[in-house]
């Protein structure tokens, strides 16, 4: 795929991951939508400087928000007169029994990761017909196995695995392409948070950094993906172990994560 010239709108793109794709897009010379759920963002000076010579914008909304996400796709379209693709990055995630999870917060998480890339995926189609474009979803390795502690998360990034098969097979007819990328543990911003069980940010629990993916490695491996147009990405010799041995041996994963869960609470 000649990514020149091609409108790529990644949500939650201001920062982290998102922040990265952008600039390796841009570099590829694709155009772009920065993108931040509210508030005016402080963008680095390659971002301004892409956006100062049109060849991105910055754009915010709410994609929890159904109405959000037209306004959204209403001004892409409206700078750039087209979409090729859409990378439904924007997500968040949550730490907590659901014993002590408040409702609100269960939800906040549900409508970030799943229905927010539904709504905004739905308004595209339109005009990734025209294109022949692509949309991805980013999902996560939580996906093969609930995560105590990380429920809420772990089911909803488990529902964009149907939500890519379905929507796979309803537009592949019409020339629009669906993946989804499964992502191990990737580098955080400083500014990274997770919600506790009444919904307050709280930090994200540090990983092991053997098992940690850069945001620019990340970034590369997706973008070249997405490029071949695979259906299902998993970044990283982590994410394919970790789900060959759900596959072929489930036991031994639900042995890992009980032990890994008694040593948390120990």
């Amino acid at each position: 795929m000649n990514w020149k010239d091609k409108v790529v709108l990644v949500t939650g793109s201001c920062s982290g991951l998102g922040l990265e794709l952008n600039r390796q897009l841009l570099l590829m010379g694709a155009k772009v939508v920065y993108h931040s759920r509210s508030g005016s963002k402080p963008l680095n000076a390659f971002a301004l400087d892409a956006v100062q010579k049109g060849k991105a914008i910055h754009l915010q909304g709410d994609v929890q928000s159904y109405d959000a996400n037209v306004k959204l796709v209403e001004e892409t379209i409206g700078f750039y007169g087209r979409l090729d693709v859409l990378i439904n990055n924007a997500g968040i995630s949550s730490v907590g029994s659901l014993e002590e999870t408040e409702v609100q917060t269960l939800n906040e998480v549900f409508f970030s990761n799943l229905m927010a890339g539904l709504y905004l995926s739905k308004v595209a189609i339109p005009h990734l017909k025209n294109s022949a474009g692509k949309i991805y979803f980013i999902s996560s390795l939580a996906a093969f196995y609930g995560l105590p502690n990380y429920l809420s998360y772990s089911s909803s990034k488990v529902a964009l695995k149907t939500a890519q098969e379905a929507l796979s097979a309803e537009l592949k007819p019409q020339g629009i392409s669906v993946g989804i990328i499964y992502l191990p543990f990737v580098q955080n911003d400083q500014t990274k948070y997770t919600l506790n069980e009444k919904g307050e940010k709280v930090e994200v629990p540090q990983r092991n950094k053997r098992l940690l993916l850069s945001q620019s490695e990340a970034a590369m491996r997706i973008i070249k993906a997405i490029s071949r147009s695979k259906q299902r990405v998993y970044p990283s010799l982590t994410a394919y172990i970790y789900k060959t041995l759900n596959q072929y041996s489930p036991r031994l994963v639900s042995w890992l994560v009980n032990r890994n869960y008694k040593k948390q609470r120990a």
